[in-house]
């Protein structure tokens, strides 16, 4: 078990592909691309994780290898502050059932933990009894259920004049906190945290991925007397989109929100992600041509 080097990229990708190839078929990630970008952001944030101490990698793979051959990897990422979660964990198909996954997730755990994590929470879906039954038995447990929504085809969105529909300024977040305690439970917002303002070296790494990777990263909200409406648009550097929402308004005042950041960002196999709670969101994302298309039990486990 070992961290992921700048030469293990490609054996790396390729057993994602192996492991994921529908899954990326079905979110539109190009692969070939996503190669290409990959080796780009090894470089990128090796420079950046040695010039600040407090930068939070995103390409952050440790891989299980074996007579020279890639067999396992998996993602670590930090979620919040003091919060980490596995975001891939990939086996090769000949080396499965021969206990590296469970070998894995220890040595990633470890790890987690020695970098001062507080929680360690990762998603699992909901019919894969075998990994559920697993991460009981590490002593994980379910905090919440999350619903993933596909725009299986890019559709035309009316261009609503939307009053009070704006940009995310900095000094919102207060008030989007404020949407959060109305929706989420507590137990999720206690490991996921808030939404809030992003520090300086992270808006100057969003802005850094723009120019060199050419990603997009929107953000909007909608005022009454208060914000009651969020929303975040990302366009990934390997072809993928995902659209984040949260609100608490009428279904129509949402919709018309909504129609109107889809007007020019919707894209074919777009994602969204919501939590268990916000059926509110979820039925007006179905309206506007979101069809679901997994769900995932979020287990945590403390750790510090």
């Amino acid at each position: 078990m070992r961290e992921m080097r700048y030469k293990d990229l490609e054996k790396v990708n390729n057993l994602l592909r192996d492991s994921f190839g529908d899954l990326y078929e079905e979110k539109n990630i190009d692969v070939s691309r996503r190669v290409k970008y990959m080796k780009m952001g090894y470089i990128f944030e090796k420079i950046l994780s040695s010039l600040f101490k407090d930068y939070e990698k995103s390409l952050d793979f440790f891989v299980c290898e074996e007579d020279g051959k890639i067999v396992g990897a998996t993602r670590i990422a930090v979620h919040t502050k003091g919060v980490f979660t596995y975001t891939t964990m990939a086996i090769d198909k000949d080396y499965r059932r021969k206990g590296i996954a469970y070998e894995l997730a220890y040595y990633a755990e470890e790890i987690m933990k020695e970098r001062g994590a507080k929680y360690i929470a990762f998603a699992v879906k909901t019919d894969n009894l075998p990994s559920i039954g697993l991460s009981t038995k590490r002593g994980f447990t379910i905090y919440n259920e999350y619903f993933g929504y596909m725009l299986k085809k890019s559709l035309k969105y009316e261009d609503k004049k939307v009053e009070m529909f704006r940009k995310l300024r900095g000094t919102d977040y207060t008030e989007i906190g404020e949407i959060e305690k109305k929706v989420m439970n507590e137990l999720t917002l206690e490991i996921e945290g808030k939404i809030k303002e992003p520090s300086f070296l992270n808006k100057m790494v969003s802005i850094f991925r723009e120019i060199i990777f050419r990603e997009k990263f929107y953000e909007y909200v909608l005022e009454r007397d208060r914000i009651v409406a969020y929303s975040r648009v990302s366009h990934f550097v390997d072809g993928s989109s995902l659209m984040i929402v949260l609100s608490f308004c009428e279904e129509q005042i949402l919709r018309d929100f909504l129609e109107k950041i889809l007007n020019k960002n919707a894209r074919e196999k777009m994602r969204a992600v919501l939590v268990k709670e916000q059926t509110t969101d979820r039925k007006v994302l179905q309206e506007l041509g979101f069809e679901e298309h997994s769900r995932h039990y979020m287990f945590y486990k403390k750790v510090g």
